[in-house]
């Protein structure tokens, strides 16, 4: 009797620390990946309002910033000073992903501006989200992906494109290279540049430097995916990228 005493007061003593850990586990696994740590705000920009859970703050402090990054260029110049990401693309085209997903309704906000020293600058400040294989899956990046920068490649999968130009600003759906939207708001040199995206369902706002430029609805909405930086023939720099779900 006291042999079966002891093993079940074994049992009993084990299965209790055995929940400890677990609890202790999920409660640090939790700290370590919430959201939450990083805020929810209340966002006003163009007359719109949004209240955002912010789920990445990347402000580029230091190159350790780089390892959450993916890079797709044949020629191109990549690096953090000063606390911000520069990057220089000489004619083929640049895009450097994040490395993980984002939910469909979004808010994509960042600074950017051209820098000094390029002769023919193209001064092209772009994003592209929702990014996904055609298939549905998770994009593959990088190396794994094959491609190596030039801007029609990206038109073959799935994604939104913004883009600031010289020439023009416009919203385009991939596959396919569609048009959504299409304005005469251009880049200029050595320009501030405060862009902020909603993608929220159907509805897609861009705005520049607090004014609205274009506000538009995808019939087919896409479903969340990949964030990338994009660039062709263009020195510029970008900081303080911040994305969040729209609560």
């Amino acid at each position: 009797m006291i042999y079966y005493r002891n093993c079940i007061n074994r049992i009993l003593l084990l299965v209790a620390l055995l929940t400890s850990s677990i609890v202790w586990l999920a409660y640090d696994e939790s700290l370590y990946c919430s959201p939450d740590l990083l805020g929810t705000d209340t966002l006003s920009v163009g007359g719109d309002t949004y209240r955002v859970k912010w789920l990445l703050r990347e402000d580029f402090s230091s190159e350790e910033s780089m390892k959450n990054w993916v890079l797709e260029a044949t020629k191109a110049d990549v690096q953090i000073r000063d606390g911000k990401l520069f990057i220089t693309d000489y004619g083929v085209g640049s895009t450097l992903w994040y490395t993980d997903e984002f939910p469909q309704d979004i808010v994509i906000r960042y600074k950017t501006r051209s820098e000094k020293g390029m002769t023919d600058n193209k001064l092209n400040f772009n994003h592209i989200s929702h990014a996904r294989e055609n298939d549905g899956t998770v994009l593959k990046i990088g190396k794994e992906s094959g491609r190596t920068g030039a801007y029609s490649q990206y038109h073959q999968i799935t994604n939104y494109i913004a883009t600031l130009t010289f020439k023009h600003s416009r919203l385009r759906k991939d596959p396919g290279f569609i048009l959504l939207s299409d304005s005469k708001v251009y880049s200029e040199e050595d320009k501030c540049y405060e862009v902020v995206c909603a993608i929220q369902q159907s509805r897609i706002r861009y705005y520049l430097n607090n004014v609205k430029v274009h506000d538009v609805k995808d019939s087919e909405p896409l479903q969340g995916g990949k964030f990338g930086l994009r660039t062709w023939n263009t020195h510029a720099s970008w900081d303080d990228i911040e994305i969040g779900v729209i609560l």
